[in-house]
């Protein structure tokens, strides 16, 4: 008994040593802002500052009081069983991120206010910590909800177990205890799962089946089959080395879910596992019951699932005769019909957090639509004796969002409701799914169909009435929708850019005395529409042409926001024409308001849709300093020497552009004509200076000076870097003009062409070891250099409401994933059933972009993820189980 109270009280008192962390953090920044009293020691000065710090009236510094509370409120199997001190700071700061400058934030009013429906998810992650072997290096670094994103992919790895399990070996995955509890009359049982009830060996059967492997051996073995199955690995299950197995690792392997993982806690003391086993002792559903308050924490089914409907009245049947408490547990709601969930919701018996837990994770659409009809006031007084305040209907609002099981009518019926509440800002793009590639994108959504229902909706409520902000980020919703229609854009464009819009708007502003702060607030989002239009594929010229001249138009101004151009996004659309070009160099050298900076300039020579004779029109356009890219890019008289020759030199602002240009040139966007005109101007000049500079100091180690060379040095130098300049216009000339990222896919056969060396993976690595004595750690992942590997997608054709998407639109998509640079077909449209084709990629890509370091396994694993997404794709297989690296 003394033991027991031992630990119900550690229990109670971890999660107010977690909050502890936080009140600390606030502690030491109160005290640096407010001053001891005279004469107040250094006792009382450090009360007082505690006391500040936990009244609710004092605002907190860094953690607000609704964080810090929340934290304290969280059960103790809400924390990891290492690192729990690091858990929890990562995760006060992660929730206050997203509360507060997050995707999908609240709006401010509403900050910290639902705290609680994180708490499931914290559950997920927690359990993904305690159980998982293969915990990312990053771990700490990563957002709230990219490591929550990492622990949904851990547990559906679990649940689905392996692909194909139907024809690896059996394994029977025979218990060893059975402490069974609670007998149905049926023969079914509850059993007290007991890790302690003993261990045994298993066999290579339940290894294979389970992840479980003797030794790395073994280990091998187990990949090599799966490589000879096509397997993909991020499909495998996730192996782990043990030589012994207990009753939890079996209950887990044959429901595939964590509870495995559990082993410690249970033995401990601070958890008991139940198991719903039919009279051939087979599991159908796993009960998690926390010892300290007697608490049901987890009812799941096979593969993380609730529970199936025949096997539900034997659970609840075991509860209500069980004394635990269970009716407040959000899987207990999950297992009664939705008559029983009504019922508890129009009698008040659900608590604030259970309804708000049944908004967020529900998956029936009938609970879902009864909540909404709550928000919306349309239920009876017998219905619902007890309507909701706004500040509730938002909290619904804003929890739902961000369930993932609603079906397209209830989101279309969310969008509608929470509208005139000016509760959901960003978040609309969650509720309609407009993200290209959002994280646990929801499968059986159709994000074109959906916004085309949705703006059916909603379109006159968004186009007509009252001008406000949450109207705003609705339509930016639909304008940055991967899969919303293209009229439906030109509709939003030419509403908010109609003169009768902007004319409103601006009289909104001085009618209500409207502050700087609330004109940046509503300028946000329509600066994202602007935006998101002039990137789309279907922009069209007349509008494009218009934004450019509304840059200088004083309502507009007001709107958008003076500090903030557009010209870079003009420079890039694809309606950019060699009209609107002319029109850009006449204001360039009239010297006009919002006029094309040379990096624009440089974005639209790199620009696709602008002819070679507009592009060399660019480059010699002359600004108000009587400069030109052309002239800024050659070789200035910067540097004379005794002799009074100029040295080789260039303006740094000239070689920028110089490179910008050239990579333009090498990425396929500017023609072999223009190439031409580049090198034989010299205004890549600079460029190849650098690289003749390399080659010199790799030969020499030393600096080539070439800015105070003079004469026939000099000469020759100009000579050696116009040698180089020619050869690489014979290099743009040999891959003639494909476009886009296939240039780089014919690289191999120029280099062969020209005779040079092909620098290979061990080449390269053995050269630089050679030069500078690199030894490198064994097993080490490399971040840098470019990548590929190799596979094969299984997909379809489809044509909706007259657009047809096959193959190219695939790889159009594949091309705008993260990393992804270039993806060569090597087998195209192979058919091999009715609708039903295959298709071979080889694709290249960087582990590490600016601001994300990653490890190449890690970005292939996320790629073959992310393509797995890709609308059309059915299946991904036959990939390559090693990376080959090109640079």
């Amino acid at each position: 008994m003394a033991d027991f109270y031992k630990r119900w009280r550690s229990f109670l008192a971890e999660a107010p040593k977690d909050a502890k962390i936080l009140r600390n953090v606030n502690v030491d920044y109160i005290k640096k802002e407010v001053p001891p009293e005279p004469d107040e020691s250094p006792r009382d000065f450090f009360l007082r500052i505690q006391q500040l710090e936990r009244d609710p009236e004092y605002p907190n510094p860094i953690f607000p009081h609704e964080l810090v509370s929340w934290m304290e409120s969280l059960p103790d199997n809400h924390f990891p069983n290492k690192d729990r001190k690091r858990f929890a700071k990562w995760l006060a700061n992660s929730i206050y991120y997203e509360e507060t400058d997050g995707k999908h934030k609240p709006v401010p009013a509403a900050a910290f206010e639902n705290l609680i429906t994180y708490n499931n998810d914290v559950r997920i992650i927690t359990d993904y910590l305690n159980a998982s072997t293969e915990l990312p290096k990053e771990l700490w670094s990563l957002g709230f909800y990219q490591l929550h994103d990492l622990s949904l992919e851990w547990h559906e790895r679990l649940a689905a177990g392996v692909v194909g399990k139907e024809e690896l070996p059996a394994g029977k995955l025979n218990y060893i205890g059975k402490k069974v509890v609670y007998k149905f009359k049926n023969g079914y049982s509850i059993v007290e799962v007991d890790p302690t009830a003993g261990e045994r060996d298993y066999t290579k059967e339940e290894g294979l089946r389970c992840g479980w492997a003797h030794n790395y051996e073994e280990l091998q073995e187990f990949h090599s089959y799966f490589d000879e199955k096509g397997v993909d690995p991020s499909e495998r299950p996730e192996f782990s080395i043990r030589d012994k197995i207990n009753d939890l690792d079996i209950e887990g392997c044959a429901m595939g879910h964590c509870v495995g993982g559990y082993c410690d806690t249970v033995t401990k003391g601070n958890m008991t596992i139940y198991s719903l086993r039919s009279p051939g002792n087979k599991p159908h559903a796993t009960i998690d019951v926390v010892n300290s308050n007697k608490k049901v924490y987890q009812i799941k089914g096979n593969q993380n699932e609730v529970p199936i409907e025949k096997y539900r009245p034997m659970i609840k049947q075991w509860l209500q005769s069980s004394g635990l408490d269970y009716e407040n547990t959000t899987d207990y709601l999950n297992i009664l019909s939705i008559e029983e969930v009504n019922r508890l919701f129009r009698e008040g018996k659900l608590s604030t957090e259970q309804s708000l837990e049944l908004a967020r994770h529900s998956d029936n659409q009938e609970a879902l639509s009864f909540i909404l009809d709550k928000i919306e006031d349309k239920l009876d007084m017998e219905d619902d004796p007890e309507p909701l305040g706004r500040d509730m209907k938002r909290k619904f609002i804003d929890v739902m969002c961000r369930n993932k099981n609603m079906n397209e009518d209830i989101r279309i019926r969310l969008l509608k409701v929470a509208l005139p509440l000016d509760t959901l800002g960003v978040r609309v793009k969650e509720v309609l799914v407009s993200d290209p590639f959002p994280p646990a994108r929801p499968a059986h959504i159709d994000s074109a169909k959906l916004a085309t229902a949705a703006w059916s909706e909603l379109s006159s409520d968004l186009t007509t009435g009252k001008i406000g902000e949450e109207k705003m980020y609705y339509m930016q919703a639909f304008m940055e929708g991967k899969d919303t229609d293209q009229n439906i854009k030109e509709q939003i464009i030419e509403h908010i850019l109609s003169d009768e819009f902007l004319k409103r708007n601006l009289n909104r502003y001085s009618m209500n005395n409207v502050g700087s702060q609330v004109i940046r607030r509503f300028g946000m989002p329509f600066g994202h529409i602007v935006q998101a239009y002039l990137k789309s594929k279907g922009a069209i010229e007349e509008q494009v042409t218009k934004i450019y001249d509304l840059q200088r138009d004083k309502v507009f101004k007001v709107t958008y926001g003076e500090s903030r151009g557009l010209n870079s996004y003009i420079a890039g659309s694809t309606a950019m024409s060699d009209e609107l070009v002319d029109k850009i160099i006449r204001d360039v050298e009239d010297n006009r308001y919002m006029q094309m900076s040379r990096n624009n300039i440089v974005d639209i020579i790199s620009n696709r849709n602008v002819s070679d004779s507009s592009k060399i029109k660019l480059l010699n356009v002359e600004d108000r300093d009587n400069q030109s890219i052309r002239s800024q890019t050659l070789a200035t008289d910067a540097f004379s020497n005794s002799k009074g020759s100029a040295g080789v030199v260039f303006n740094p602002r000239g070689k920028m552009l110089a490179r910008a240009l050239k990579q333009a040139a090498d990425d396929g966007n500017i023609s072999v004509e223009v190439s031409k005109y580049l090198v034989d101007k010299g205004i890549l000049d600079s460029v190849f200076a650098k690289e003749l500079e390399g080659e010199y100091r790799k030969k020499t180690g030393k600096d080539p000076m070439f800015h105070t060379q003079s004469g026939n040095e000099r000469a020759q130098t100009l000579r050696d870097i116009r040698n180089l300049a020619l050869q690489w216009l014979a290099q743009q000339k040999k891959l003639v003009k494909l476009g886009g990222p296939e240039v780089f896919d014919l690289m191999e056969e120029v280099n062969k062409y020209f005779g040079k060396n092909i620098m290979t993976k061990d080449k390269f690595y053995d050269s630089i070891k050679e030069q500078i004595n690199i030894k490198e750690e064994k097993g080490r992942s490399r971040q840098r250099g470019i990548y590929k590997f190799y596979c094969m997608i299984a997909y379809n054709l489809s044509a909706d409401a007259g657009k047809s998407r096959g193959l190219d639109d695939i790889l159009a998509d594949l091309r705008a994933l993260p990393n992804v640079t270039i993806v060569t077909v090597a087998i195209r449209n192979q058919k091999v059933a009715e609708g039903r084709y295959i298709a071979g990629l080889a694709i290249k890509f960087i582990p590490s972009t600016p601001g994300d370091m990653n490890t190449p396994e890690n970005v292939k694993s996320r790629i073959v993820k992310d393509i797995k997404r890709l609308q059309n794709v059915q299946s991904l297989f036959k990939l390559s189980t090693g990376l080959i690296r090109l640079e």
